[in-house]
């Protein structure tokens, strides 16, 4: 790898990169209310969560269209450092998303929409009704939760003038 390509590289990446704070927030899921005060740097990233994936300069020019497409982000720490990391939210198993599904069905297979469900329980299952199209339950369901905030649904009518 020439010097140039990688001077050229690294001050490509200072214009599309973000801090670290914000990366660990927003894709790792790491949050705290004073994570914009503490300084990280790329070192303790390394040695704390040794999950997250680093991609060498080198690869990164090799595949430009990764940077592009949002798999690879370049991220900067409080020294200034840019370093590419690979987009954790890619690597969420699909697998894994579709066993919650199944999970979430079986979980309200079997369930018997009465008045002695909470509010809570209702409105989850209104959203789950929705997701999977099942209009007929959902619209129960959307009902008796109306009914539990005692929500009235105002109909007015429109009154005749007569002149």
């Amino acid at each position: 790898m020439n010097k140039d390509e990688l001077k050229k590289m690294k001050k490509d990446l200072e214009n599309c990169c973000i801090s670290l704070s914000k990366f660990l927030m927003n894709y790792c899921g790491v949050y705290n209310e004073n994570i914009h005060n503490i300084n990280f740097s790329h070192h303790d990233v390394k040695e704390l969560m040794p999950h997250i994936k680093r991609v060498s300069f080198e690869h990164l020019i090799k595949d430009k269209n990764s940077l592009y497409t949002g798999k690879i982000i370049p991220v900067k720490d409080c020294y200034n450092n840019i370093v590419p990391y690979i987009n954790p939210m890619l690597e969420i198993d699909v697998t894994f998303q579709i066993d919650c599904e199944v999970e979430v069905k079986k979980e309200f297979k079997d369930v018997v929409l009465t008045d002695e469900l909470s509010i809570y329980e209702l409105a989850k299952l209104c959203k789950i009704f929705k997701e999977h199209n099942k209009k007929r339950e959902y619209r129960v369901a959307q009902k008796l939760l109306k009914q539990k905030r005692d929500v009235g649904v105002k109909q007015y009518k429109k009154e005749k003038l007569n002149c």
